[in-house]
């Protein structure tokens, strides 16, 4: 089996540590309990009050180098990843369970590991966060934590 690229690892790592969000593990929420890749739910009556989502942001990518026959060039990319507080919005007090969230979100991802076990050429970063504007009719209230995390490939898309 082909070893995933250094992307998918990145996006795989952020996944494990926002699914260890539990209560049981010392967190505020369960929201790791539901947690959606690139898709922003609705979250209905058979959903849990609060999930999170990560969404993939458009990255931009470098080449640094290695033009010649004998050399592959490297890539640098920055690629941002938002996590997103995802409550429904007729939950008792939905924002301060999107705070909640959030905190544990930050608590998850932002561990004294910021290169991801390895994985980014520069700690990952952290912007700051942003509220949704909900649509006339949306069942959900949150925030978004958006990260930005720098690696670099070589061409094929193999770890450098």
């Amino acid at each position: 089996m082909p070893d995933p690229s250094t992307r998918q690892a990145i996006l795989t790592e952020v996944l494990r540590r926002v699914a260890e969000i539990a209560v049981v593990n010392g967190y505020q929420t369960d929201a790791g309990m539901t947690v959606f890749a690139g898709d922003l739910p609705a979250l209905g009556p058979d959903d849990p009050d609060a999930a999170i989502a990560l969404m993939v942001r458009n990255d931009q990518a470098v080449e640094t180098g290695g033009y010649g026959e004998q050399e592959d060039g490297i890539t640098v990319t920055v690629l941002p990843i938002e996590l997103q507080a995802v409550v429904k919005a007729d939950s008792t007090q939905p924002w301060v369970s999107v705070e909640a969230v959030l905190a544990d979100i930050r608590q998850a991802v932002e561990t004294s590991d910021r290169s991801l076990g390895g994985l980014l050429t520069l700690p990952l970063k952290r912007g700051g966060m942003r509220a949704f504007h909900r649509e006339p009719g949306s069942t959900v209230v949150g925030a978004g934590v958006p990260y930005l995390a720098t690696f670099a490939e070589s061409w094929g898309g193999g770890a450098v």
